[in-house]
């Protein structure tokens, strides 16, 4: 074989096994970049002496190939020719084994530049997030009850010292996904510990609220809004107070009413139920002499229909407010509602003042007017010609009442006919105050005035003055004196 022909031979040897070792080297960039795909189009095995020398980082250095067969005996084979590249990364490219060569070939070096890789052979380089993440939460400040206010109080936690604005969204009982629109929206700026409160929010109705908070984040610290869920908070009844105002003292038999006011509640509703307790139960703890209920009308206030007393004494009323869906009940106590029950005034009559048809006595009957009146009549009567009801008396009588609520004098004996005066008194009892003294007058007539049964011719004129004065006596029976 000719000098030419083995020459040729080495060279095309060294380039099949450079092409090999450029394939590995591409394989090998690949999982050293990161991004471990495959070379890009363009790069395959069938590329130009470029991409084999793109592979390789170092010198190679070059191997001493055995001799052929077919090759004379020389001394030493000669070196094959080493190829040197620049890339970065620098990496180092297996040997090469050159072809036998009948001499010494003399050793050369060459040089070659790789080409930039294309922009879609590059490996991603992502994006650096320089805001930190944070994380706000909401609770609710203080008890608020329906009618009133209540605040949200935020706190955002990150890395870095949060700063900005806090918006706080409230939402109502008809709303627990804080889907809709809320019932308030503020917006406050966050303190050195990262806190920041709203404004005073008002609440209309008991149930459960949620505030919605949302940090705007700064130049440090992400954005975030806190759950919806984790704000819930509850806003609970009213609580009203109940004031009571019961009717003046009245007397014994008297209905007593009494006015139940609902204060400091939220829109009233409901009812009011009044109870009466009688003198003998000053704690309330028995049974009622009376119970009333009424409506609570839209200025919040409730009155009772009256109930009748029956004794004397001091009387109590309970109100007791049923309350609804925004206020608690309420209940006055026993000792704050008295009513004070006076006995009645009686009034006593004495009657119509008639003749009495007897020399020998008189007599005189009284009523009384009252509560169920019972008891004494005082009777008391005088001589003769003391119309006045003074002087000297001729009896005193005290006379019980019977069921009529009337009292009868026993007769009292007339020493001789003529105008008699009686006072009465009525004493009283436990419902009835006791009467002033009446001072009324009796007349008894001559019996001979009354009685003449003869024929004399004087007789008739007897009979016409005797009539005459009995009239006339009625007429001055009828005078009656009120005495102190």
């Amino acid at each position: 074989m000719s000098f030419s022909y083995r020459r040729a031979l080495a060279i095309g040897c060294a380039g099949s096994t450079l092409a090999a070792s450029v394939i590995l080297l591409g394989v090998g960039q690949a999982s050293a970049d990161g991004t471990g795909a495959a070379l890009p189009a363009g790069s395959s095995t069938s590329s130009s002496v470029d991409a084999a020398t793109a592979a390789a980082a170092t010198t190679a250095p070059a191997t001493t190939a055995p001799a052929a067969s077919d090759t004379p005996a020389a001394s030493t084979a000669p070196t094959t020719p080493s190829v040197t590249v620049s890339s970065p990364p620098a990496t180092s490219a297996p040997a090469v084994a050159s072809a036998p060569s009948a001499s010494t070939a003399p050793s050369t070096s060459t040089s070659a530049s790789v080409p930039a890789a294309p922009p879609s052979a590059r490996a991603a380089v992502p994006l650096i997030n320089l805001l930190t993440p944070t994380s706000v939460s909401v609770t609710d400040v203080g008890a608020p009850t329906a009618g009133g206010t209540t605040a949200g109080l935020a706190t955002v936690t990150g890395v870095s010292q949060p700063t900005g604005l806090v918006t706080f969204s409230l939402f109502g009982p008809a709303d627990p996904t804080c889907g809709g629109t809320p019932l308030s929206n503020t917006a406050a700026s966050l303190d050195a510990n990262a806190q920041a409160q709203s404004a005073d929010a008002p609440v209309f109705r008991a149930g459960t609220y949620h505030w919605l908070a949302s940090y705007a984040g700064d130049a440090n610290n992400s954005p975030s809004v806190s759950s919806c869920a984790a704000g819930a908070f509850t806003v609970g009844k009213a609580g009203p107070q109940l004031i009571t105002t019961p009717s003046a003292s009245a007397a014994v038999g008297s209905a007593v009413t009494d006015t139940a006011a609902v204060r400091t509640g939220y829109l009233p509703t409901g009812s009011v139920t009044f109870r009466l307790f009688g003198p003998t139960d000053p704690t309330c703890a028995a049974t009622p002499v009376g119970t009333r209920t009424a409506s609570v009308s839209s200025s919040g206030r409730a009155s009772t229909a009256g109930i009748a007393t029956s004794a004397v004494g001091t009387y109590h009323w309970t109100a007791r407010y049923s309350g609804d869906a925004n206020n608690n009940a309420a209940t006055s106590a026993c000792a704050s509602e008295s009513v004070i029950v006076t006995k009645a005034t009686a009034v006593l009559d004495p009657g119509s003042a008639a003749a009495v048809a007897s020399s020998t006595s008189l007599t005189a009957t009284a009523t009384v007017a009252g509560f169920h009146p019972t008891g004494l009549v005082s009777f008391v009567f005088y001589e003769q010609g003391n119309t006045d009801c003074t002087g000297k008396r001729l009896s005193t009588q005290r006379v019980l009442l019977d069921a009529n609520s009337t009292a009868s004098a026993a007769p009292v004996s007339a020493p001789a006919a003529g105008v008699y005066a009686v006072r009465l008194r009525y004493v009283g009892d436990v419902n009835n105050r006791s009467t002033a003294a009446t001072c009324t007058t009796v007349t008894v007539l001559a019996s001979s005035l009354l009685a003449s049964t003869g024929t004399s011719t004087t007789a008739p004129a007897l009979w016409g003055a005797g009539l005459f004065l009995f009239g006339s006596l009625l007429v001055v029976g009828s005078r009656r004196r009120n005495n102190a």
